[in-house]
């Protein structure tokens, strides 16, 4: 083939070394804190479920269980992969995000056609519903398609994510999901509804 060809391949390649490795640290950093949050308060997640009324009330507690348990295994899961290279780990993480960012969407969606204005809960900073609030499930269900994608297009180990690159590639997830974290509670309209909630 030639040295231009084997140039080219090992450019694709360390491109979607590194996407493998952003997607990775975004998904893991992303669900390890609203996992976190509602880890922390449980109680409250679940009332937030109940007061949204697209579920039974009876179904909102357990719901509110089951969202914590996903986001939490699926943190544990794109880490693990990030440490420890596991392709295939990688491919279900993303696999997982995807899942759970288009499931998230949908609920936001149907939330809003409610004519809910108060918080989704998306986030651990309360914030009204807006058009922002879907930036966190878009962000997952983005880069799982994105990192499914790269995982089926090289064989063999995901890069290692503490040299060189693979490092900035790291650094780059974490300050991607820190800002799609921060996104919704930024947009307008916090104001008003935290006066409509003193209400």
């Amino acid at each position: 083939m030639g040295p231009a060809h084997d140039a080219a391949a090992a450019a694709v390649a360390a491109m979607l070394g590194f996407v493998t490795l952003c997607g990775l640290a975004l998904v893991a950093a992303l669900v390890a804190v609203t996992g976190g949050a509602h880890l922390l308060a449980p109680a409250a997640f679940g009332r937030l479920l109940r007061h949204h009324r697209l579920l039974p009330g009876a179904l909102a507690a357990p719901a509110a269980l089951a969202v914590t348990a996903g986001e939490l295994a699926l943190a544990g899961a794109a880490a693990a992969a990030l440490a420890g290279g596991d392709r295939r780990l990688a491919a279900v993480a993303f696999a997982a995000a995807l899942a759970l960012g288009l499931g998230c969407s949908a609920y936001l969606r149907r939330l809003s056609r409610s004519g809910h204005t108060g918080s989704c809960g998306c986030t651990p900073l309360d914030s009204p519903l807006t058009p922002a609030s879907f930036a966190p499930a878009a962000a997952l269900a983005v880069t799982g398609a994105l990192g499914l994608a790269a995982t089926s297009a090289v064989a063999g180990a995901v890069p290692p994510a503490g040299e060189g690159w693979g490092a900035l590639a790291v650094a780059w997830g974490l300050l991607l999901a820190g800002l799609v974290l921060l996104l919704p509670a930024s947009a307008p309209g916090r104001t008003a509804a935290a006066g409509e909630g003193a209400r």
